[in-house]
């Protein structure tokens, strides 16, 4: 018998034993001990049994039924083992293709091969839907192949019937069990010679009736069944000439039979014969005067037929008589010549001797006396047989149908087919394999070896030896080869996965850990636009006037839309309309002197008389149209109502997503009058503001984002792993472990749009490229007919108010900007420094209704003394959880505490945190600048005429009181209003 898998002890009496060996993945699941089990199967190869064909070596399907000592299956649901790619379900080494978690203690295992059907209560079931009642049922399934009436037909194309069953102790240390199994029928052979008497005569045999005299058989060509008293198989091969020669056979056909005992009768062949052109009809018994070198053809000596032998039927035959030679076989036991002489021989395919020691190997056999000779390259590697003659050859007497072959091993580990011994008893030779005992070690390091998703090279040790146990110690370095498995280890592949670029599958082994490395590629991910599944779960709305709040009307020059739908605005200048009335405040200041705009002007230069634009001399609304968008189909369907008082406009469920779009009203020159700032977003006004208390104790609640922010796009990178099983050349022993590249979800940096300081309209925001860290301008579309109202870095130069309104697309380009005023963004202000004024809010102002752009006094709080921090102070001056610039780098921006601090290193954290993302801004010539590394936020202050107040920052520095030019874009971060 060939063993697919060697135990770890390598000895006769472990094999058949069963005992596991090998160290699996050790789980513990609520205190109950599991591990990952592998079964190899204990069966016969084609390569190694003369007799065998390839159907009864096949395993096609397989049936594993796991018990545990309470008699619970441990394994429902999974008793089927599914066919590899091969066909087979079981793999080169002989493991079926599953692994089974199982707890640790006593298991009785069972294995089906090749069964489809078997009877129960006189039904065939299907296995797929068989659940045993009991173990005793299965007791019975193992060892009688007639409940598989419905699969005997069969046996001959999809594969022998075999079973077998496994008792044993499951350790945390078990991986692989093996179970023994044999072959459930039994096959005939009948082959036919002529005496001398027919030398030259025509002799052919035209068919072959198998009459088993009460138990089923089955011929290997198609068949047809009898029913009655006697089961008949009728083989009609068609003629088969008989050799001239008197000393070959000629073979004619085979049978399987089931078993079949304690008949009265011998089972006979009965043949169809023509001799000569004459025909007759020959019976062939199988009965036991045929053995043992006698030649009897007796119906009243019954032989039993018992499964997995192969029985062997010559028949020598004249014109006056028949004479029956037969042999019982096993199936990996060769006939030396053409005569049977009733030899037998038992011996192990694998023979285990010891290193530098001499070794006795048992066998069985009916002969008087048995021959061994080495093969060469075991005598070349060093294995030596004690007392061979010259040639190599030792003869050996038996004695009570026993001998031992003394063979001494190498104190080495050659591993092959190709080092093994020949025995030859009688007429019957067999073949064994010769292995040096030993203790083989297979380590490897780490269990899981993880890689992140961008790629990369790690190294894996792996220690592969025999430890011969000899006086010296002898360690031997064996070979080990890989096998892959994606599925987690259900079915194993040599080819390793194409993004497992780098990997050592195959090494000669060494008694110290060695290192390989292992590189896996980087995962390719799937980026999808920033989330919107929020935005697309709110119930659409229909004509929403956005201005309306808690049923009075609210105007800004920003909107928030949270839904799909239809939308309306009331064409008013920004925040000119309050509480349902006039709000002059925004629009007319009460200060005076050179700095302050006493007449916040239109489009036309004129100063604003009434909120209501076309209640402004020279200001007829003719149509509406969308500016810009930053999101693809965000905005659609932009008009005028009917009463020209308003603007509609659409925005599709279909498209719905995060981003900013500009709509505005025109003349009918096609001038733009004023324009709104359409922000969709699933931030909703009002929510989860953060009370940030300056260094002066003062209180301020901050909007969570900033004006305009849209989320940064999501990345999915997909986990993959591959299960790699190592096993070590001739011991069999395998470990598994895990190259693993978990999966990972980035959230990509999101974006914002910029304002120049004292303009209403945003200017267009930045993103990164893909998933990269080059900024860029994010996407910009217009309607296919208003192209030329793309945003426009250097499509205005001017310092006169009214071109920034009838140019809102466009950024300005003139360094001083207005160069004059003080108030844009606050009606009463006339002060260069920060301060407690109350603002204002005007008309300019790009805020949602009820916020504002903030004083600048509201970022004092950041620091542990209200000032800039010029470097350092990451964990005692910066008013934030970071405590190195690298936080502040892996994010791209700062995480403040809400509540100042007490002092120089004294956090309050129970204020929670408000965060501020470096999302850069737009200088000379509205260029993207420090996009990721820096963050500038606009306060409500100027500096002077030509320089606005800002907070800016970066992972050196806070500047909380920053001069900037007026000119360049930064970000917004509304207030509420007070």
């Amino acid at each position: 018998m060939r063993k697919y898998t060697v135990l770890r002890t390598w000895a006769l009496s472990l094999l058949l034993s069963g005992l596991l060996y090998g160290c699996a993945e050790d789980h513990t699941d609520g205190g109950v001990r599991t591990v990952d089990l592998q079964l190899a199967l204990n069966t016969y190869a084609a390569s190694d049994d003369p007799n065998a064909s390839a159907n009864e070596t096949a395993v096609g399907s397989a049936w594993v039924y796991i018990f545990n000592e309470h008699g619970a299956l441990e394994n429902p649901g999974r008793t089927a083992v599914l066919p590899g790619p091969s066909g087979s379900a079981a793999d080169g080494s002989g493991r079926l293709n599953d692994t089974w978690r199982v707890t640790v203690g006593r298991k009785d295992i069972y294995v089906l091969l090749n069964a489809g059907h078997l009877t129960r209560g006189g039904t065939a079931v299907d296995l797929a839907s068989y659940n045993p009642y009991s173990k005793t049922e299965l007791e019975t399934l193992m060892t009688d192949p007639a409940n598989f009436t419905a699969d005997f037909p069969a046996a001959g194309s999809a594969g022998m019937l075999m079973s077998g069953k496994l008792s044993t102790n499951v350790t945390p240390v078990a991986s692989v069990a093996t179970v023994p199994v044999e072959r459930r029928y039994a096959r005939v052979d009948l082959r036919l010679r002529r005496k001398a008497d027919l030398t030259g005569a025509g002799v052919v045999v035209k068919s072959t009736t198998f009459e088993n005299r009460r138990e089923t058989a089955h011929a290997f060509a198609p068949a047809t069944e009898s029913t009655g008293a006697d089961a008949v198989c009728l083989n009609s091969h068609g003629d088969i000439a008989l050799g001239a020669s008197t000393t070959d056979y000629t073979a004619v056909t085979s049978f399987y039979t089931l078993p079949r005992t304690g008949a009265s009768k011998a089972a006979c062949l009965k043949l169809a014969i023509s001799i000569d052109g004459r025909d007759y009809t020959l019976p062939v018994y199988i009965n036991s005067g045929a053995l043992g070198g006698n030649t009897a053809n007796n119906e009243n000596l019954p032989l039993d037929i018992t499964a997995n032998k192969v029985y062997k039927v010559d028949v020598s035959l004249d014109r006056q008589s028949v004479t029956v030679a037969m042999a019982v076989l096993e199936w990996n036991e060769e006939s030396v010549n053409g005569d049977i002489q009733g030899s037998s021989l038992v011996l192990d395919s694998v023979v285990f001797v010891r290193a530098g020691r001499e070794t006795l190997v048992p066998v069985v056999t009916k002969a008087d006396s048995v021959y061994v000779k080495l093969s060469e390259a075991a005598v070349t590697a060093g294995y030596s047989l004690t007392d061979a003659d010259a040639d190599g050859v030792l003869g050996i007497e038996t004695a009570g149908g026993k001998a031992a072959i003394p063979v001494t091993g190498p104190a080495a580990y050659p591993v092959g087919t190709q080092y093994g011994m020949t025995v030859m008893a009688g007429d019957i030779r067999r073949t064994a394999q010769l292995r040096v005992e030993g203790t083989p070690v297979l380590e490897v390091a780490d269990k899981v070896v993880t890689f992140g998703y961008a790629g990369e090279t790690k190294p894996y040790q792996v220690t592969s030896y025999v430890d011969l146990g000899d006086d010296a110690g002898t360690k031997i370095p064996v070979a080990w080869t890989a096998e892959f498995s994606l599925d987690e280890g259900r079915t194993w592949t040599a080819l390793k996965p194409a993004w497992l670029t780098q990997f050592t599958d195959t090494n000669t082994g060494s008694t110290v850990p060695a290192a390989f490395d292992a590189q896996l590629a980087a995962v390719t991910g799937v980026t999808t636009p920033a989330p919107r599944e929020a935005l697309q779960a709110a119930a659409p709305v229909s004509d929403f006037d956005l201005s309306m709040t808690r049923s009075l009307r609210n105007t800004a020059n920003c909107y928030l839309v949270n839904a799909s739908g239809t939308y309306t605005l009331p064409l008013v200048y920004g925040n000119a309309v309050k509480n349902g009335g006039s709000n002059p405040a925004a629009y007319t200041s009460t200060k005076s002197g050179a700095n302050v705009l006493t007449g916040f002007v239109n489009h036309l230069g004129n100063a604003i008389s009434d909120p209501y634009i076309y209640n402004n001399p020279g200001c007829t609304p003719a149509d509406a149209c969308l500016v810009w968008q930053d999101a693809e189909g965000l905005v659609r369907n932009v008009a005028l109502t009917a009463d020209k008082q308003s603007i509609a406009f659409e925005v599709p469920k279909a498209t719905i997503q995060q981003g900013n779009a500009i709509v505005a009203v025109r003349d009918a020159a096609g001038a733009i009058m004023w324009s709104w700032h359409i922000w969709v977003t699933d931030y909703k006004l009002g929510g989860d503001l953060r009370p940030v208390t300056n260094f002066q104790s003062v209180e301020y609640y901050l909007m969570p984002v900033n004006l305009g922010w849209c989320d940064g796009p999501t990345t999915v990178y997909e986990g993959r792993r591959v299960s790699v099983r190592l096993t070590q050349e001739g011991s069999g022993l395998s470990r598994t472990f895990t190259l693993d590249q978990p999966g990972q979800t980035i959230v990509g940096f999101g974006s914002n749009p910029y304002y120049q300081w004292g303009r209403k309209d945003p200017m267009l925001p930045g993103v990164y490229l893909g998933t990269g860290t080059t900024a860029v301008d994010k996407s910009c579309y217009t309607d296919s007919d208003k192209t030329g109202y793309a945003f426009n870095k250097t499509g205005l130069t001017t310092n006169a108010i009214s071109e920034y309104i009838g140019n809102p697309h466009c950024f300005n380009t003139s360094t001083t900007m207005d160069e004059l005023y003080y108030n844009l963004w606050s009606a009463d202000n006339t002060q260069t420094v920060a301060n407690y004024d109350p603002i204002v809010k005007t008309v300019y102002d790009p805020s949602p209704v009820g916020y504002c752009v903030p004083q600048g006094t509201v970022f004092t709080g950041f620091s542990y003394n209200g000032a800039s921090i010029s470097s350092g102070g990451y964990g005692t001056q910066i008013n934030s959880p970071y405590q190195s610039a690298g936080e502040f780098t892996a994010v791209r921006g700062f995480r403040f505490y809400c509540n100042r601090m007490n002092g120089e290193g004294v956090f309050d954290p129970n204020g929670g945190t408000v965060f501020f993302p470096a999302t850069g801004y737009r200088s000379t010539g509205g260029r993207l600048s420090s996009y990721g590394t820096d963050g500038g936020y606009w306060s409500v202050i100027p500096v002077n005429a030509r320089l606005g107040r800002s907070i800016l920052f970066n992972k050196d520095r806070i500047l909380l009181a920053n001069n900037q030019d007026r000119y360049t874009a930064h970000s917004i971060r509304p207030i509420l209003e007070q």
